[in-house]
């Protein structure tokens, strides 16, 4: 609650949560969005979308890439506190939770825009594979020319 108003939570997919922006449309807003855990730390854990899935029809179509170089795919989960027993690599995950542009996690790779979860993240599958890596000399080539999109 803000104000005395309720934040709607979206659905939004990682690219439109992250953006080509310096800051994230929806900061401070409470969203949901689903990927690939790619990496789990002690504060949280990395989700990332399939790379077998493009050509999104929208903002809010999950688990999907979009064709600009310029947005990430991925996204740090912070969790606070214990991470949740379905952190595991390779799970999918819808997770819900805040927007926010913070330095809390130990990893500095992972400070920038980030999720602050709430609540317990949805299992979708499990064993899924590993997203597509893509070479960091395409990144330079991003608006911005940072790697930490």
């Amino acid at each position: 609650m803000l104000g005395g108003l309720v934040r709607a939570q979206t659905a939004a997919n990682i690219h439109a949560i992250q953006t080509d922006l310096p800051n994230s449309p929806n900061m401070g807003q409470s969203v949901t969005t689903e990927g690939i855990v790619t990496a789990v730390l002690a504060d949280g854990f990395y989700i990332e979308n399939s790379s077998s899935t493009s050509n999104c029809s929208g903002s809010s179509t999950l688990n999907c890439w979009d064709s600009s170089i310029a947005t990430s795919e991925g996204i740090f989960v912070h969790t606070c506190a214990t991470l949740p027993a379905t952190a595991v690599v390779g799970n999918l995950l819808t997770v819900t939770g805040t927007v926010a542009s913070s330095n809390s996690s130990a990893d500095t790779e992972a400070q920038g825009t980030e999720i602050e979860l709430s609540g317990t993240p949805t299992l979708e599958s499990t064993g899924n594979a590993q997203p597509e890596s893509v070479l960091s000399a395409t990144l330079t080539s991003a608006a911005t020319g940072a790697f930490g999109q």
